[in-house]
């Protein structure tokens, strides 16, 4: 449990081979004091995956899974949650390495399990299939599909109260997948809805603000809204001013984007 916690904190810092690293010992401690075929053995499989995925090796993190997989269908049965996300996890993996055919039927077999209502699962764990699920489209150019899987996720996590940020990732997902598809008016309201939902929670002058401000601000250039687009421009520049100041990439992105809107107009 030690090594799985280290992992977690490794991983979450972007320190994928020492993550790794802890997890394989994690699975030679686990697998000689319980035996191979245990669940924790399997979970600890599928983030070994994981692992191997964020560093690109693939066909390791291919064997991972398949073994975690292999383990779930015989303790659970082919349609249970865990399951289905292998089945995403392999998808992205498919998706990743170019195989787009493997990747939508892993994608499809997924949404056949959460789609079924005799499976027992969580309103959580539905909606979580799903935004991952639509990433993987959205990585196979399929977007409008990507933007239903985000849709069904949003309207399930909106009835389930304390998920106020992943209800924010999904809207802003949202608004990109709008933007990509020059839908840029429902593309400026997931935006806004995300940082109408910020600022309600006292975040006003965060980096997210930031960056969603300068998202609407190009959905409103890209719609011809150009004074609109000014001031959202300058909100973000403000922000991203006072935490890093004039050089940091992120402050002259939004200046390229507000000569843009200047040049535009004709000044």
């Amino acid at each position: 449990m030690d090594r799985q916690l280290m992992a977690l904190i490794l991983r979450e810092s972007g320190q994928y081979k020492q993550a790794l690293e802890q997890l394989v010992q994690a699975n030679v401690v686990l697998t000689e004091n319980c035996g191979a075929g245990t669940i924790d053995v399997a979970l600890v499989d599928l983030s070994i995956g994981e692992m191997y995925m964020a560093l690109g090796r693939y066909d390791e993190a291919l064997f991972s899974y398949q073994r975690a997989l292999s383990f779930f269908k015989l303790r659970y049965g082919e349609d249970h949650t865990s399951v289905a996300h292998v089945y995403v996890r392999l998808a992205e993996h498919y998706a990743k390495t170019g195989k787009g055919s493997d990747a939508k039927s892993y994608c499809e077999s997924a949404l056949g399990i959460y789609g079924r209502q005799t499976v027992p699962h969580s309103l959580e764990e539905h909606a979580t299939g799903l935004t991952e699920l639509a990433l993987v489209y959205e990585r196979m150019n399929e977007r409008e599909q990507a933007l239903t899987l985000l849709q069904r996720g949003l309207d399930i996590l909106k009835s389930v109260p304390g998920h106020q940020n992943e209800v924010l990732g999904i809207e802003g997902q949202m608004g990109v997948l709008y933007y990509a598809l020059g839908r840029y008016e429902e593309a400026f309201v997931a935006f806004n809805n995300a940082v109408l939902k910020l600022r309600a929670g006292g975040e006003h002058k965060s980096a997210l603000v930031g960056s969603l401000l300068n998202q609407m601000g190009l959905a409103c250039l890209s719609s011809n809204d150009i004074y609109r687009s000014i001031d959202l421009f300058l909100e973000a520049k403000a922000i991203f001013e006072e935490m890093w100041g004039i050089e940091h990439a992120y402050t002259l992105a939004v200046l390229s984007n507000l000569a843009g809107a200047y040049d535009a107009l004709g000044r």
